[in-house]
């Protein structure tokens, strides 16, 4: 009893458009129908045997792990995951040191993703004024293809500088981000399942802020 691995076969036709076939890629199998082989058994590394032809086989729920292009999917989110910051200050906020704030998450790619946890450190010329971590309740933070998602109220985020010293560059209305890091799930359905995608060490410059 053995295995062995067939190789990557290239130039695989998608019937159904590739976008279509993306979307089945969660649920992490597939079923096999109208398989047919030309074998041989009982060969001695690979030469004689007996012909064994098969031919309108089937297979249910083969696992199926959809992993060569990850490198792609996180190259595509790194660009740009928040795409705008929204900070609020009140007056307890110059007896804390803290602020609320919520972001626009944004889906650079063409199916789901999910995001359950985010943290950064958002400044500006090489000072950091905000510095994060959070974790989305279940099912997480979804964001739909080529599309955004509110973060929801952030609170109690501590201002390393104060919050005078930060009330200062409002009028940028910009942040830098650096040190960003993400758990995302991609090819999640409505939140559920998908393949992680662990983003870290990334950096946006000139977020909109407000």
């Amino acid at each position: 009893m053995g295995t062995a691995n067939s190789g990557t076969i290239d130039g695989v036709t998608l019937p159904q458009g590739a976008l279509a076939t993306l979307g089945i890629v969660a649920f992490g199998e597939l079923d096999l129908s109208n398989l047919s082989a030309s074998t041989r058994d009982l060969t001695i590394n690979g030469s004689g045997g007996i012909p064994i032809p098969l031919s309108g086989l089937s297979q249910s729920s083969v696992p199926t792990v959809y992993s060569p292009t990850h490198a792609e999917i996180a190259n595509s989110l790194s660009l740009g995951l928040i795409e705008s910051i929204n900070v609020v200050f009140s007056l307890q906020s110059l007896l804390t040191n803290t602020v609320s704030l919520n972001f626009n998450a944004q889906n650079t790619i063409p199916f789901e993703i999910t995001i359950d946890q985010l943290g950064t450190n958002a400044g500006l010329n090489g000072t950091t004024f905000f510095t994060f971590s959070h974790s989305f309740p279940s099912p997480g933070l979804i964001v739909p293809a080529l599309g955004t998602a509110n973060s929801g109220s952030i609170d109690n985020v501590p201002l390393p500088q104060g919050a005078l010293a930060t009330l200062g560059i409002i009028p940028a209305q910009e942040l830098d981000l650096t040190g960003l890091s993400a758990s995302v799930r991609a090819l999640t359905i409505s939140g559920s399942n998908g393949f992680p995608i662990p983003l870290s060490g990334l950096s946006q410059s000139s977020v909109p802020t407000t």
